[in-house]
């Protein structure tokens, strides 16, 4: 009888190792095909998702090289850089900080965002750093159903950080 019951448990055990290794192969399959079949879109929101507050809303994103930069804002606190990195077919988050004016990451360039409200220019029409144009960006965020607010910001990417007295400048004409 006890022989029985060996061989039993012995059975048994080998078939849930079985049906278990099986199930964690799937599974880390059925993630990897999942991440190939979700945008590039898709993969960015759900890392910010993931990692920071649900409420923010993407203005926009720049892809340098393996990482993508990604600027979004929140009703409370102003703008938000993200850094992400693509590894792959996968959409890592790497670092992501709010009110900051230039955020970089180890191997990445260094993201410079620069409000209007920051510069105290209200009226600038264009800045140029390093004597190139920079991208303009304005965005209408929707505060409450009767309230929006404008946010124009430009965003640069360069290999160092910044002298702002000596590599910006800022036209109002």
């Amino acid at each position: 009888m006890k022989t029985y019951l060996y061989v039993f448990m012995l059975a048994f055990s080998l078939i849930l190792v079985g049906c278990s290794s099986d199930d964690d192969k799937n599974i880390n399959s059925n993630r990897a095909n999942d991440i190939s079949t979700i945008s590039l879109e898709d993969q960015i929101l759900r890392e910010l998702n993931d990692n920071s507050e649900n409420d923010e809303h993407v203005i926009d994103y720049d892809i340098k090289g393996d990482y993508i930069f990604v600027i979004s804002t929140h009703k409370l606190h102003g703008l938000k850089i993200s850094i992400l990195k693509k590894e792959g077919n996968e959409v890592n988050w790497v670092i992501g900080e709010r009110d900051v004016t230039s955020l970089t990451a180890e191997g990445a360039p260094v993201a410079t965002v620069l409000t209007e409200v920051q510069l105290g220019l209200e009226n600038a029409k264009d800045i140029r750093v390093l004597g190139e144009p920079v991208k303009s960006i304005e965005y209408q965020l929707k505060i409450t159903d009767d309230y929006s607010k404008n946010i124009k910001y430009w965003v640069v990417y360069t290999d160092k950080l910044l002298d702002f007295s000596k590599d910006v400048e800022y036209i109002t004409d």
